[in-house]
């Protein structure tokens, strides 16, 4: 997943398949200045699936290496 710079200031996930491969999510490539975005990882299902949080997607494949991981009940406020 592929935040947009205009994003909504809360980013809510429901997590929690029946395969339990991270999901990827890509921070923008150039947010407003100061803008707050927080992320939560809720609970939907019975598996536990972690949220791994990346640096931009400008190449169109992204960063390989994580910035931060949030497993199911966390949460992230990013600035």
């Amino acid at each position: 997943v592929s935040l947009p710079d205009d994003c909504a200031p809360i980013q809510v996930f429901r997590t929690g398949a029946t395969i339990t491969s991270n999901i990827r999510v890509y921070l923008p490539t150039a947010p407003i200045e100061g803008k707050q975005i927080t992320i939560v990882n809720q609970q939907y299902g019975t598996s536990a699936q972690s949220i791994v949080i990346l640096s931009s997607d400008t190449s169109g494949n992204g960063s390989s290496s994580s910035l931060f991981t949030l497993g199911q009940g966390d949460s992230l406020v990013l600035v």
